[in-house]
């Protein structure tokens, strides 16, 4: 299956540019604090300089395969690196509400979640791919849309959103800033919530 492609416009929304510039500014704070230059960096992690440069400036849409090449490169944890929320996070499900609401405004049934943040991250890039995917497909659920819905909120395919919600799709940064933006959640819930 082909990688989705952004629109232009997506990609020059605020939410997208500070997720990819916070990335890029943590990516970089963990590579001078162990001593080395972009281009040590870029041997290390098998990265074209100039691709690892654009990361750090937040101009690069990467995705989790490349992320995961840079940890294991820096051997630090993910939790140095992605942006996950912080503290306690409490979910309304059904209503998707995150903050200090009390439940669903509109009278729904839901049911609160507790989230410790941050959750121990997957181990590899698969379990990457279905926990995200599971996730996914639970807050759309609690969200009472279907996949067709749901595709058509995004502006993708049904095949697509199946396929990410499989597991079976390699989503980068933007992606998931795409998917957490139609499912009113913060990307990082979609990295360390599992419903």
């Amino acid at each position: 299956m082909a990688a989705e492609r952004h629109s232009t416009a997506f990609r020059r929304t605020r939410r997208y540019r500070q997720a990819a510039k916070e990335l890029g500014s943590k990516i970089r704070s963990v590579r001078q604090e162990k001593g080395w230059t972009l281009e040590m960096a870029a041997a290390k992690t098998g990265l074209d300089f100039r691709h690892l440069q654009r990361i750090e400036a937040g101009g690069m849409n990467p995705t989790f395969a490349t992320l995961l090449r840079i940890i294991d490169a820096f051997q630090v944890s993910a939790l140095r690196i992605f942006p996950w929320p912080k503290g306690v996070t409490k979910l309304s499900l059904g209503a998707i509400r995150a903050g200090p609401s009390t439940g669903p405004p509109d009278g729904r049934r839901g049911r609160t979640l507790y989230l410790p943040n941050p959750i121990p991250e997957p181990a590899n890039v698969g379990e990457l791919r279905q926990q995200v995917g599971r996730a996914i497909a639970g807050f759309r659920r609690a969200g009472e849309m279907t996949q067709k819905e749901f595709a058509k909120k995004l502006g993708s395919s049904v095949q697509y959103v199946q396929a990410v919600e499989g597991g079976k799709q390699n989503l980068s940064i933007g992606s998931l800033a795409k998917f957490a933006n139609a499912l009113g959640v913060e990307p990082g819930h979609l990295l360390t919530v599992d419903i």
